[in-house]
């Protein structure tokens, strides 16, 4: 490679990596709202607000599962300088993890309402 294709790599990289970064930030605020406008009584009639809030769960969740598969193939899984080597990263995963076990609840019509409060994790920094 030559030096300046070597700097355009890097450039790509960096201006990838800031937008990445700027769309998690803007992922995790949506998640903030989201949280905030969940009625507080699950027992109440589901209402268009509660299909809305649902789907917008389910994006936000996909979108951080994404972002840990991304970030994975990208860094490694396990090792130095991998994607296990950073804790927040850790804390993403826990989060991931934790979203597949309600994802995969509701699909076996069991709804645990208790995993719906990991989702305030996610909000941490």
């Amino acid at each position: 490679m030559t030096m300046m294709m070597m700097m355009k790599v890097v450039s790509l990289t960096e201006w990838v990596d800031t937008w990445f970064e700027r769309a998690t930030m803007t992922v995790i605020l949506l998640n903030c709202v989201t949280l905030g406008l969940y009625p507080p009584c699950a027992d109440e009639q589901c209402t268009t607000r509660c299909y809305v809030l649902d789907a917008a769960d389910h994006a936000i969740y996909a979108y951080f599962a994404v972002e840990m598969c991304i970030k994975v193939l990208a860094m490694g899984f396990v090792g130095e300088h991998t994607y296990l080597a950073d804790g927040w990263n850790r804390l993403d995963l826990f989060i991931v993890i934790a979203g597949s076990v309600y994802i995969c609840s509701i699909i076996a019509a069991s709804e645990p309402t208790p995993l719906l409060t990991l989702r305030v994790v996610s909000v941490i920094p």
